[in-house]
């Protein structure tokens, strides 16, 4: 009888040894990641910086999807903004995790090229919002850019009567989203005879270039009736230095992204409009489309509508924002 005890003894105990060995070695694998992001539900969003809002309502945008669908979200971003080098490193670190999926919104359009491959030969279902590169595979979402362009030289135009004499504040050279936000502002002022482009100007989408370059153009330039930047951080940058002068009573400023701060600065009286690029649903509807594809759904590239934004629509604006109306 005892010998039959200690041999069902070891038996149990041999057992419970090889269980555990296995269960040991399964979470080794999880944790070392392979990429294909089976059984986890945490999504990762890898943006170029975290300095421009935009980036954090695209943030906003893709958490509350991801909620909808009982996933997570984890946001990452290159310490040194805009920097594709740390971004790619920042991409590659993620295939040794055990993650879902990654969305991204990309650096530079060809330098991020090899990264994508990377995770397109790991399996990882892919979206990448906004600027799109020039390989790989991935579901896209983003905007019009030229459309914006546009929309934003449409509305200033508008706002200075059809006439008058205008600077296009351009972003950073080589970025494809500048360029195009750049071809479609010009295609309309290029098409109204009655308006006269005195100059186009990059400021590298910073708000201190904004003002810096402005206040110089303000010297080289006596009579201007208006202003369109590509995005909101430069045209804030170039109010504060016309403010500065004297001359925002003069000269109407347009801006592109409808960022919290061109919001609130429209409310107040400074920018006079600005483009809505639908900065959080970028990221509602790229997460949507990531886990869709994650959950084995084919889904096509997503062009987003790039809509005016003055003080006729504002209230809706601030609603989003949660600001007050005064």
């Amino acid at each position: 009888m005892k010998k039959n005890l200690r041999r069902i003894l070891a038996i149990v105990s041999c057992a419970a040894m090889l269980f555990a060995l296995a269960a040991c070695n399964s979470t080794g694998s999880g944790e070392e990641g392979s990429g294909s992001g089976e059984g986890t539900k945490e999504i990762v969003y890898i943006t170029k910086n975290l300095t421009n809002p935009i980036w954090l309502q695209t943030q906003k945008g893709a958490e509350a999807a991801a909620a909808e669908y009982g996933y997570t979200v984890t946001t990452l971003a290159p310490t040194k903004a805009d920097n594709q080098e740390e971004q790619t490193n920042i991409i590659m670190d993620q295939l040794n995790r055990d993650i879902a999926g990654m969305l991204l919104i990309i650096v530079d359009d060809e330098g991020v090229v090899p990264a994508i491959e990377q995770v397109n030969e790991a399996g990882l279902p892919l979206v990448i919002a906004a600027s799109r590169p020039t390989g790989g595979d991935f579901v896209w979402v983003g905007q019009d850019n030229t459309s914006a362009g546009e929309v934003g030289a449409t509305s200033l135009v508008e706002k200075i009567g059809g006439a008058g004499n205008v600077l296009m504040l351009d972003g950073t050279p080589g970025v494809q989203a500048a360029e195009q936000i750049h071809e479609g502002a010009m295609s309309v002022f290029e098409a109204n005879s009655d308006i006269t482009v005195l100059e186009s100007i990059t400021a590298k989408f910073m708000r201190e270039d904004g003002m810096t370059v402005m206040e110089d153009l303000l010297q080289k330039y006596p009579d201007i009736d208006g202003v369109f930047a590509a995005n909101d951080e430069m045209a804030l940058g170039a109010y504060e230095a016309i403010k500065a002068a004297g001359r925002e009573d003069e000269i109407v400023v347009v801006g592109c992204d409808c960022n919290i701060d061109a919001v609130q600065s429209i409310r107040d009286g400074g920018l006079s409009g600005t483009v809505d690029k639908r900065w959080y649903n970028l990221g509602y509807d790229g997460a949507t489309n990531l886990i869709k594809t994650i959950e084995g759904e084919d889904i096509e590239d997503m062009v987003l509508p790039c809509l005016p934004v003055d003080s006729s629509n504002l209230d809706e604006y601030l609603a989003m924002y949660e600001l007050d109306a005064e």
